[in-house]
């Protein structure tokens, strides 16, 4: 199966919509938005098989509320953002499965006005790449794992408005940048 031109999950105002994917190779081969504007939900479920949006962006709560759960199967990406713009509420879960993403996780934004949610619960989450610039962004909401494996070239957290809760799992780094008036590390 392949989308090609822009995927919305959710897209109008007061929409709501579901994609699951259970089994075979899927493509967007342009951008994929979750929960596309303010009154919009949309949810997404990769229970098997493959998504691939290597080439694309991935917004999960552009304006609205968008949610993603990965339980099983493979997802290689690109660039991925969970909670994007004001008042906009994305959630992401990792529960099995193992993801790929080449460029970089945004949870929230920088301005602290999106709440980004990111559960690590089982499974793998890979955010590296050979240029050495993949990186877990964590600005506005949390960053929580409890479960499974997170392997990232750079985790970056230095808004006052953003949250890590690691309360289990694996968690490698190549380098953390922390806002040094706050005791993100534990150290």
């Amino acid at each position: 199966w392949v989308a090609s031109g822009a995927t919305y999950v959710g897209n109008n105002v007061g929409s709501a919509g579901t994609l699951t994917i259970a089994g075979g190779t899927n493509m967007f081969t342009d951008s994929c938005t979750i929960g596309d504007n303010s009154t919009a939900t949309g949810a997404v479920w990769l229970t098997g098989g493959q998504l691939l949006t290597s080439n694309s962006t991935a917004v999960i709560g552009n304006q609205g509320a968008g949610q993603m759960t990965v339980s099983n199967g493979t997802w290689q990406g690109n660039l991925v953002t969970v909670g994007a713009f004001d008042g906009a509420r994305g959630t992401l879960t990792f529960a099995g499965g193992t993801t790929e993403l080449a460029s970089s996780l945004f949870v929230g934004n920088a301005t602290c006005t999106a709440t980004g949610i990111v559960n690590v619960t089982g499974g793998s989450l890979f955010v590296t790449n050979t240029a050495i610039t993949a990186a877990v962004d964590v600005r506005s909401g949390t960053f929580t794992m409890s479960g499974g494996t997170v392997v990232v070239t750079k985790f970056v957290m230095t808004n006052a408005c953003a949250h890590f809760v690691r309360t289990g799992g694996t968690l490698i780094y190549d380098t953390a940048v922390l806002d040094p008036n706050r005791d993100d590390d534990g150290d």
